[in-house]
């Protein structure tokens, strides 16, 4: 598949025409039958979400360079943790234990989370 956004180096923040490529790309991914992204990608993230299907991820310095992911769902990298939220009376100590639905992000096992299917 021919990326649009490979056109111009780096990231371009106030670029609209530049974001409205990068929305195609991530359009265009979304498409695919089979995705493998790489570690971390947010391309490859929105494309899985708008697909709804559940990746290949790429590590290729890892012995075990690819694996598939637990969920069509993106990785939340920086999870909080030990949340208390007065005003709502809501405390999130952790996610983990408290809900069965949330597991470590295999992207991010240190301090990601994910919903699992």
């Amino acid at each position: 598949m021919h990326c649009r956004l490979h056109e111009a180096d780096g990231e371009q923040r106030d670029d609209i025409r530049h974001a409205q490529k990068a929305l195609v790309d991530m359009w265009l991914l979304s498409l695919s039958d089979i995705l493998l992204t790489s570690h971390m990608s947010t391309f490859g993230y929105s494309a899985q979400g708008l697909a709804g299907i559940t990746p290949y991820h790429l590590k290729p310095w890892l012995n075990n360079a690819c694996w598939q992911s637990i969920s069509s769902d993106p990785c939340f990298h920086f999870a909080p943790h030990q949340v208390h939220c007065p005003n709502d009376n809501f405390t999130l100590r952790d996610p983990l234990k408290e809900t069965p639905y949330i597991k470590k992000c295999p992207d991010l096992p240190e301090t990601g989370l994910q919903l699992a299917e």
